[in-house]
């Protein structure tokens, strides 16, 4: 997304990529790149976030529990997280419901 919005500039085949963040510092600031897998930027964690909360939602859970949850999740996770596990951990947060399905009494 950085590159997109210009604050990234990659250049040059894969063998010898280069990557500058002109307005971050200057653009004499390259640096080779390396792997980030599974590292999310602020705004791929906040993407992430609103879909899960958006999820929590479509399952029945109301608004206010769905943000919760997921504000949790995302904590206990520490941007280790994909939808899937953020979807989980927000899950085993929701409060269980006070509904619970009994036997029909006997007579």
């Amino acid at each position: 997304m950085a590159h997109h919005a210009g604050t990234l500039v990659i250049r040059g085949p894969a063998d010898k990529l280069t990557v500058a963040r002109p307005a971050i510092a200057g653009a004499a600031a390259v640096a080779k790149t390396g792997a980030h897998v599974g590292a999310a930027s602020q705004s791929e964690d906040t993407e992430l976030r609103d879909d899960a909360q958006k999820a929590l939602k479509q399952m029945g859970w109301k608004p206010a529990i769905a943000h919760a949850t997921v504000q949790a999740a995302a904590e206990a996770l520490r941007g280790n997280m994909t939808l899937e596990r953020l979807v989980a951990e927000a899950l085993r947060r929701c409060p269980q419901s006070h509904y619970t399905t009994r036997p029909a009494p006997t007579a």
